[in-house]
């Protein structure tokens, strides 16, 4: 009988485990996140920082201030598509945005759903909306 409750303990925290980690997984390859962090570095670091902390005229993309913030996928998507970067939004390409929000969930410890054989798309997607991003860093 014990053997069966452990089974079934076991069972339960592997299905707990997998719906978290699914609800905070989106679309993106790894390959996508790595071109995303060279464009960060080139148009973001400046005002966010390398290590996405912030600076005196950016705010944190990491972290427990950044996950205070309880963006969700679509806002901080809209947020870098709108309005980055500062002084020349709407400078990059959608394919160019896609991946520096890849880099940014991925430094932000958002797992790469469909094993990161999608990429992270050009438009906004119904499911962005609830999925909000954490205060975790994985550089």
């Amino acid at each position: 009988m014990k053997a069966r409750q452990a089974l079934i303990l076991v069972l339960c925290l592997f299905v707990t485990s997998w719906a978290i980690a699914d609800a905070v997984s989106v679309p993106y390859t790894p390959a996508q996140a790595q071109a995303g962090k060279k464009l960060f570095m080139q148009k973001c670091a400046e005002c966010h920082g390398a290590s996405l902390q912030g600076g005196t005229s950016a705010p944190a993309l990491t972290g427990a201030t950044f996950g205070s913030t309880d963006l969700t996928v679509s806002q901080l998507r809209a947020i870098v598509t709108l309005q980055m970067p500062l002084g020349n939004p709407g400078s990059l390409s959608p394919s160019q945005y896609a991946a520096v929000l890849a880099f940014i969930l991925k430094y932000d410890c958002v797992a790469p759903s469909n094993g990161g054989k999608t990429q992270f798309p050009t438009t906004d997607k119904p499911q962005f909306q609830t999925i909000k991003i954490g205060a975790s860093t994985c550089p």
